[in-house]
């Protein structure tokens, strides 16, 4: 699939392929990011704006969505649209012309609707959002939840289950990149789902990322429950962008945790086992003695 070049800073475009127009902001990040994002990756996103987006939602009713769903990666632009298009209403910028805003916007928008520190890059933010929300989801998770949370990240020392805060070590996790980042993601992404969406993800999906994390499957603590309900009652627009802020974390986790993967895996194939070295240097030496002889 070939995609258009990012325009430059503030021009807009349609996404294409339907006839209701969802206007697209094909420079912002959120556009490169979803378009690497494998096609199981997306579900939860999608079911963010469809499920949660109610009437408004247009992207249900566009032609590509429903001539493709649920391949959502040939309609991935309409799909960033959508959640562009979400972002403005939270904003209170619904006189844009339908215009949305910058992914970035959303992120700050939802973590000072939340309480977090809204400095840094986008990233950054969306680490701190997660925080929160796996802060809130320890205070009402079971000793069993907590006990596989801290197993989940390599923490052998089972006393802190009975501590009230979050323990540093998943706090670290969190903030990191890689395998054990993204399996803690899941696990939070998993929980506002049940909560706002009303059914959790579906951890069949990315079956080598998501290994151990189906402990966390069922509903999560009250305490999650009542932060999330208060938060998205604020406003229609925020039942989407939270959760969908959430999704997308997820999805930029799972693409460093892919890469990393990659790159792990190359470099171990470009690694020669030693007694090769030592079998190539015997050759290169008797080459080299070889043209010496000869050109004496």
């Amino acid at each position: 699939m070939s995609f258009p070049l990012a325009l430059a800073p503030e021009q807009f475009i349609p996404a294409v392929g339907h006839a209701v127009e969802l206007p697209l902001i094909a420079e912002d990040e959120l556009v490169s990011l979803l378009r690497q994002a494998a096609e199981s990756e997306l579900d939860g996103l999608v079911a963010c704006l469809v499920e949660r987006g109610g009437i408004t939602c247009q992207l249900k009713r566009l032609p590509a969505y429903k001539s493709n769903h649920p391949h959502h990666r040939l309609y991935v632009d309409d799909i960033a649209a959508e959640l562009q298009k979400f972002g403005a209403n939270t904003l209170a910028s619904r006189f844009r012309s339908g215009r949305g805003v910058l992914y970035e916007e959303i992120v700050r928008d939802v973590a000072k609707r939340l309480g977090v520190l809204r400095e840094g890059d986008t990233a950054e933010v969306e680490k701190r959002i997660l925080q929160k929300l796996a802060e809130k989801y320890w205070e009402g998770a079971t000793p069993e939840q907590r006990t596989a949370l801290l197993r989940q990240v390599g923490v052998r020392d089972l006393t802190l289950v009975a501590r009230p805060a979050l323990p540093a070590a998943v706090i670290t996790a969190i903030h990191l990149s890689g395998f054990a980042a993204y399996q803690l993601t899941v696990i939070i992404a998993n929980a506002v789902a049940h909560v706002l969406l009303g059914h959790g993800l579906s951890l069949v999906v990315n079956a080598g990322l998501t290994k151990g994390v189906s402990v966390f499957a069922g509903p999560p603590g009250w305490c999650l429950v009542g932060f999330l309900t208060a938060q998205s009652i604020a406003s229609e627009a925020y039942r989407v962008t939270i959760p969908a802020v959430v999704q997308v974390a997820m999805i930029r986790s799972a693409i460093e945790a892919r890469h990393e993967r990659e790159s792990k895996h190359g470099a171990k194939r470009f690694q020669m086992p030693l007694r090769w070295w030592i079998v190539a240097g015997s050759i290169v030496a008797l080459i080299i003695g070889a043209i010496l002889t000869f050109a004496r």
